[in-house]
């Protein structure tokens, strides 16, 4: 699961909590909890309906261990994005054709905020890294390291 991986590099997954009104999401959503080495490169995705509240069908993702680590792993491994997709509806009166709802259309607006997110800061931390390897190893970065 990555563990060989240098964290700059490792890929971020993105699970949907699930849709069974439950205090914790699914396996797959919950494995933080259960498994330190994926902490800080795995979330877990809950609806919020229009209003901005929870989604009536969503999964919640539960309490963090005590053990936690905040400044490693982020505040929490969960996060919330709108779950309810209204289709082919009059704005004017109100009517919808079509309404579809769960985690699983949250989990894509979380995955691509992620990656705008990691495209962005990877770059300065990624030349910082290979700058920091190039001084060890004495590769191409010679004349930035430091004396």
């Amino acid at each position: 699961m990555q563990t060989a991986t240098h964290p700059d590099d490792r890929t971020v997954v993105v699970y949907a909590a699930g849709n069974e009104k439950e205090e914790f999401s699914g396996l797959e959503a919950n494995l933080p909890y259960h498994e330190p080495h994926v902490r800080g490169h795995q979330l877990s995705v809950m609806a919020v309906d229009h209003d901005s509240g929870h989604a009536a069908y969503t999964n919640f993702c539960g309490a963090l261990l005590s053990d936690w680590d905040q400044e490693r792993w982020g505040r929490h491994f969960c996060l919330a994005a709108p779950g309810t997709v209204n289709s082919a509806g009059n704005a004017g009166t109100g009517h919808v054709f079509h309404k579809i709802e769960g985690t699983s259309f949250a989990a894509p607006v979380v995955s691509g905020a992620v990656a705008l997110l990691m495209e962005h800061f990877s770059g300065a931390a990624r030349e910082q890294r290979n700058r920091e390897a190039g001084c060890r190893y004495g590769r191409q970065y010679r004349a930035v390291c430091p004396a």
